[in-house]
C-alpha cells in the first residue's frame, strides 16, 4: 500500500467513515493497486468512477450506410462526422462497430434513451449491445 492510500485510509478512520474490520474485508477482494485506488476513490467521493459506455452494433460490414443513417438520425450528428465515426470504429473482419457513446451523446445515458437506441437499431435489423 502506498503513502497516498495510507493517508486516505487514515482520513477515513478519523472521520469514522469505515471500520478497520470492514476495510480489511473489502481489501481482501482486490488483487491490484488500481482496484484499491478505485475503491478508495469511491469511499472518498461517494461516487463510482464512470466507465465509457460502448455502443456495439453487430452485422455492420455490408450495411455501413444504414448504420450511418440510423446513428445520424438518432443523435442528430452531421453526415461526415457520423461516417468518420463508423469508419474509425468498424472492424470489417468481425462485422462489428464499437463506438464509445461519449462520441455520440453528451447527456446522461438513462434507461429510456438506451431503450430508444436499441429499439431503432433492432427495427432496422441490427443486433446491438450497450455496455
Amino acid at each position: 500500500m502506498n503513502s497516498i492510500q495510507k493517508y486516505v485510509l487514515n482520513s477515513l478512520f478519523v472521520r469514522n467513515q469505515i471500520t478497520e474490520e470492514k476495510l480489511a474485508q473489502a481489501l481482501d477482494t482486490f488483487s491490484n493497486e488500481p482496484a484499491i485506488d478505485a475503491f478508495l476513490s469511491v469511499l472518498i467521493t461517494g461516487e463510482e468512477t464512470k466507465k465509457d459506455v460502448l455502443l456495439t452494433i453487430i452485422g455492420t460490414a455490408t450495411r455501413r450506410l444504414q448504420v450511418i443513417k440510423v446513428l445520424k438520425d438518432l443523435f442528430s450528428t452531421g453526415l461526415k462526422e457520423t461516417k468518420d465515426l463508423v469508419d474509425m470504429y468498424t472492424d470489417d473482419k468481425l462485422s462489428v462497430t464499437k463506438i464509445p457513446m461519449k462520441k455520440l451523446y453528451t447527456g446522461e445515458l438513462d434507461k429510456e434513451t438506451m431503450e430508444n437506441i436499441e429499439r431503432q437499431f433492432k427495427y432496422d435489423g441490427f443486433e446491438i449491445e450497450i455496455k
